[in-house]
């Protein structure tokens, strides 16, 4: 977190920071969701079930091969992470193509948008700095956070995306809520420039998953699975339909004149690669 040079600046920027962070965190007024809301946020249907790729499930032992160490272990949780996302969004980006193929239908809109180039749009990108401006004690200062992983359906400088992933290089140990500040950053500036708001997170050593959500009306949900545990297929499927919803929001945006202003030039948020 930096402070910006327009006005006096604070003693010590480092003993701030966390109370700017606090104080921004504040401003967002988001709120615990109610338990039905968390209940229908969570719930997998079933045209939202994912299998656990069998593919997906032999490259995940091969690291454990050629690392020669057994999982859970600190050292496979890069690889891992990165087959899990990438091998997941693939997969539902490829059903949703195959599917689009077998339909043909007459004047669908995504066949009049065009879904391969949609499906395009659809991508993760990795080690993003989120940066918005926020005063706090007569100092304005520039909240930041990092995420190791964003997946986008559109311009970075509108902000589109809807699921941030932050990844820790240390076995976790139970819940972690680190991605939350970050979604907090994207959720302000979008709703600040009226936009669909809503935004998923994770957190993540590749075996432990902690899942946020922050939905259109700033009130946030939670959920926690284990990959040890037998809980791949939820974990997978919860991937999976975010995944789903990036792909349906991009059709939309496609259907849309694109504004005049970006969200960055309306509300000062930018993103750093």
């Amino acid at each position: 977190m930096q402070p910006m040079r327009s006005r006096s600046e604070p003693d010590n920027d480092k003993d701030n920071e966390g109370e700017v962070l606090d104080d921004f965190l504040g401003a967002t007024v988001i709120s615990p969701s109610s338990w039905w809301r968390k209940r229908s946020t969570w719930h997998i249907g079933r045209e939202d079930r994912l299998k656990m790729p069998r593919s997906l499930e032999m490259l995940l032992d091969d690291y454990n091969l050629a690392l020669g160490v057994e999982s859970p272990n600190a050292k496979l949780i890069r690889p891992r992470l990165d087959a899990i996302l990438i091998q997941i969004v693939s997969g539902v980006k490829e059903a949703r193509q195959r599917s689009e193929n077998t339909s043909l239908r007459v004047g669908s809109q995504s066949s009049r948008f065009g879904m391969s180039a949609i499906l395009d749009t659809v991508s993760w990108g990795s080690r993003h700095r989120l940066c918005i401006a926020h005063d706090f004690e007569g100092c304005s200062f520039i909240v930041g956070c990092t995420v190791d992983y964003a997946l986008w359906y559109g311009s970075r400088q509108d902000l589109e995306t809807n699921f941030i992933v932050v990844r820790s290089d240390v076995l976790m140990e139970d819940e972690c809520w680190m991605p939350l500040a970050a979604m907090s950053i994207i959720h302000y500036a979008r709703k600040k420039a009226g936009r669909n708001a809503e935004i998923y997170g994770i957190c993540t050593d590749s075996y432990k998953w902690t899942f946020l959500h922050l939905n259109s009306k700033s009130q946030y949900s939670s959920l926690h699975l284990d990959w040890t545990q037998g809980q791949q297929e939820e974990i997978v499927s919860q991937i999976g339909k975010i995944v789903k919803q990036a792909i349906e929001i991009a059709i939309s945006e496609a259907q849309m004149n694109r504004r005049k202003m970006t969200v960055s030039q309306m509300t000062g948020c930018m993103v750093l690669e």
